[in-house]
């Protein structure tokens, strides 16, 4: 469920908002996650304990909580369905979205009709291909020493 989560999250935001995913998303994901804290606990604050329901993230604590340790917890038969779903929605999002990050494209979609045919059927490859460069400048200082280094031996 984390791996989808965070495959959805890297696919969604933008890579340079980095800071933000953790300052406005993640936060309060692991403060609502029931992770420092029981689930059982909260029902003084009955609010707190709805709104921890929707969060992915307190099946996974719960889960684990109920794993090593005994007392009250929710229940099994509620974490893994809910753990099942949370993890098909994300990954199912997380791929859709990943798909359009890197061009993948369905045929007939008014897409770019010219391009390539790929080996499963239902999906296209954009004409252009995908090149790393590596400029010198994005090289570590000691690489380039090293480099020069080996070149005298």
């Amino acid at each position: 469920m984390c791996s989808s989560l965070g495959l959805f999250f890297g696919t969604v935001l933008d890579p340079r908002s980095v800071m933000a995913l953790f300052a406005i998303l993640l936060t309060p994901l692991m403060y609502l996650g029931c992770t420092l804290y029981p689930w059982s606990e909260l029902s003084t604050i009955r609010w707190v304990q709805v709104l921890c329901l929707a969060n992915p993230v307190t099946y996974v604590s719960e889960g684990f909580r109920a794993a090593v340790t005994p007392g009250h917890h929710l229940s099994l038969y509620v974490v893994y369905p809910v753990l099942a779903g949370f993890t098909a929605l994300l990954l199912w999002q997380g791929m859709r979205h990943f798909r359009r990050r890197i061009g993948v494209l369905r045929p007939g979609c008014g897409h770019d009709q010219q391009a390539h045919k790929g080996k499963s059927k239902g999906t296209t490859l954009p004409a252009t291909r995908l090149r790393l460069e590596l400029h010198p400048a994005h090289l570590h200082p000691l690489s380039n020493a090293f480099a020069e280094e080996s070149a005298l031996f």
